[in-house]
Parts: structure tokens; sequence; C-alpha cells
């Protein structure tokens, strides 16, 4: 290990070629990513053997504070050998050492290394011996862990994830769906659902679902710009998938199936009960939904073609994230998200990822999100957590209370 040679400004396609590769690569510690968080100073790192070839890297997110002071922020990273200790050890004595140069306070870091993952049913008691083992090497090397936390609000980036996994035999993602996932996406084609995918070109009418999700929750997620520019920093790695239907089609398909039930009933002999009744049923069904429809456009839903439910999502080698969603909760009923999260699967697989993040869940796997999610079969990916690595220890000690007083506001 003495040999090892640190570098900072990796080439970019040195950079990315090798992230991709790695078995716990991630969307955040792209190059690219740098270009998103355009309101940070960033560097790429890279830690190379005794035959010049890249090991380990990181990109580090840089924010200056008062006084020439600087924190160093890693998302999800280091990518590096989490199960060979020494590389881990060599990597952050390098790291510490420029930090040390650069007047930074503290590093936080918050590795995508699964220390276990499960289905939400078979969940594990405790921490899992692999967790307790990286947390250990890294708290020897002085970093201090933020805790096995549950909340998405404790920590920057999630703890939990559900994430799909896809073998390589399949073809059609729908097909590997549990049975009830099936039938929700059966009453969204009833529905008429359409799905369109796309870029720039439906940016406006992605932003404008996300304004629902935002004033349903009360929150605030991002705005059209920052949408825009994952677009095109990104570029064919990045994807929009919108859900549309069409209430005015809808009724007249409806009008129509049930003039034909009509006419079947007046042909219907009445000595044929069982065809009658089945008739009658589908009657009663079609009156119900067709009074459904008309309601909803007299409530002043629009009845031409309409986006209800949308997604952006980010390609990054064989991985890709599901970042933003959007969704008119007027339409719940009609289960468009249940096509729209399959379509985007299905896409994923075409392009070449192994897996697809659906983001971040509660930690204890007992909230609505975690809940819909698990219609599509994930595995839970439960990572270590946040750590901090005090540079400064004095300052260090001197401002955390005022950066956790900060941060528990927001």
């Amino acid at each position: 290990m003495t040999n090892m040679r640190f570098e900072t400004n990796i080439p970019q396609k040195e950079y990315d070629r090798f992230v991709q590769e790695q078995p716990y690569n991630h969307l955040l510690q792209s190059y690219n990513w740098a270009k998103i968080k355009n309101n940070w100073d960033s560097m790429t790192l890279g830690l190379y053997d005794d035959n010049d070839q890249l090991t380990a890297t990181s990109l580090v997110l840089s924010k200056t504070l008062p006084f020439g002071f600087k924190t160093w922020y890693i998302p999800r990273g280091p990518i590096l050998d989490w199960e060979n200790p020494n590389q881990v050890k060599t990597f952050f004595d390098h790291l510490k050492k420029l930090a040390k140069q650069n007047n930074v306070i503290f590093i936080k870091f918050d590795p995508a290394y699964p220390i276990q993952s499960f289905k939400t049913k078979d969940r594990p008691e405790g921490i899992s011996e692999k967790g307790k083992k990286v947390v250990s090497l890294l708290e020897s090397i002085g970093a201090e862990h933020k805790g096995y936390t549950l909340m998405l609000e404790d920590t920057v980036q999630p703890r939990f994830e559900s994430v799909a996994f896809f073998e390589p035999d399949i073809k059609k993602v729908e097909s590997t769906m549990p049975r009830h996932t099936k039938k929700l996406i059966k009453v969204a084609n009833k529905h008429g659902v359409s799905i369109e995918e796309g870029h720039e070109e439906l940016l406006d009418t992605f932003a404008n679902l996300v304004q629902f999700t935002e004033a349903r929750k009360g929150i605030s997620l991002r705005d059209k710009e920052y949408f825009k520019r994952l677009l095109e920093i990104y570029g064919n790695d990045a994807i929009i998938h919108i859900a549309y239907c069409n209430l005015e089609e809808l009724m007249q398909e409806t009008k129509t199936d049930l003039a034909g039930v009509m006419h079947d009933l007046e042909t219907c002999p009445e000595n044929a009960k069982k065809k009658r009744n089945s008739l009658l049923e589908r009657q009663v069904s079609l009156e119900n939904k067709l009074k459904s429809f008309e309601q909803m456009i007299q409530d002043g839903l629009p009845k031409e073609k309409t986006p209800i439910a949308g997604m952006l999502s980010v390609k990054y080698g064989p991985y890709m994230e599901m970042l933003y969603a959007g969704m008119d909760e007027r339409f719940k009923q009609f289960m468009a998200q249940y096509k729209n999260y399959v379509e985007i699967f299905q896409w994923g697989l075409e392009h070449g990822c192994k897996k697809v993040s659906m983001g971040g869940i509660e930690g204890d796997l007992n909230d609505g999100l975690t809940q819909f999610k698990d219609n599509f079969d994930p595995m839970i990916e439960e990572y270590a957590g946040e750590f901090d690595l005090p540079i400064k220890k004095i300052v260090y000690s001197l401002v955390m209370p005022i950066y956790r007083k900060k941060t528990s506001k927001k």
C-alpha cells in the first residue's frame, strides 16, 4: 500500500468508467453530479495502485464557510472496496491530509454500501455483522457514526431504499410482478391509461405534476430549472415517463359498451337466467362507471387527454435512480402510477440496468410509501448511515451544535 498514489481532479472518462464498474456505484457519485450541485465547489479524487490502476474514487462537494473554513460532503461515497480495510484506511489517510490542506472542519459521508438486503416481510432483527464491521472500521480512522437512524428526516440521504433487481433472463418486467400489482395494472389499462416517455419536451408537464404532489404533501421538492438541468446534463440517460388518461374517450367507450349490453339484454331469452344476471350486473357496473366519469367532469376535471402521473429517472451505468415523482391525486383510482412504474422498470431493463432504486423509505417499514413500493416486490437495502470525519476537532466541537440547530429547523 505504501506505493499507492492519490490524485485530485480525475478526468471524467476515467472516473466514470471506474465508478460504473463498481458493485456499489451510485448516481450521486457520478462525475456529472457536481454539475447538478452547482452551488457547491467540487473535486474528483482517486487512489491508484502499484500498477497505476484506479482502485478507489470519490466525488467531493465543498462548501465555503465564514473565516475561510470549509465543509466537505461525499454523497453516497466514497467508492472503494469496503471489505478491504487497508484500502479504506489508505484512502482516508490521503483524504484527511488533503482536507487539512484545504482548511476543512469536517467531512460528511454516507457510503452506498448495503449492510443488509431483505424483503420487508423477512426483515432480520438487529444490526448485521457486516454493518458492525464497517462502522467499527470507520470509527478506527476517526469517523463518528451518526447512528442507525430510521426516519428519512434524520439524514441527508435515506438509510433505507426500495430497490428492484432484474435477473439476466428477464424480458418483460410486468411478468415478474406480484399478482396484486398485475391486477392494478389491468385497472389502469381499463381506464385507458397510456404512457409516454421523453425528455425536455415533457418538462413542463412533469413540473406541473410535481406541483400537485408538493401541494398535497405540503412539501417543496425541486423546481423546473433543476429538472431541466438534470435532463441537459445527463442527456439520454435522463428520462421522463408521463401517464395520461382521457375522460372523454373513456365515457364514449363506456357508452358504447353499455349500449352493447342493453342490446344483448333485449335479445336474451327470459329463461336464460344466468346470462341475464351476468348482463344485468355488467349494466349496473357500466352505469356506475359512467356516472363516476360524468361526476369527475362536473367537478372540473379536464375531459381531454390529461397527464395524471409522472417520474423523472436517471440512469448511471447498470443502475437507475427514480428521482422525482408527481401525481394528480384526483385520478388516484385510475392506478396510473402502477403502470408507470413498470414501464420505467422496463425502460431501465432495455437500457442495460441491473437494478432500479425507487428511492428512500422510512426505516420502520410501516409507512404508506414503503407499502406502495412493496407492490413491486423490491429488496430493501439498508446502509450504515451517515458519518462525520472531524478534521479540525476543536472547531468541529464548537460549530456542530449550531449546525444541528440549523438542520433541525429545515
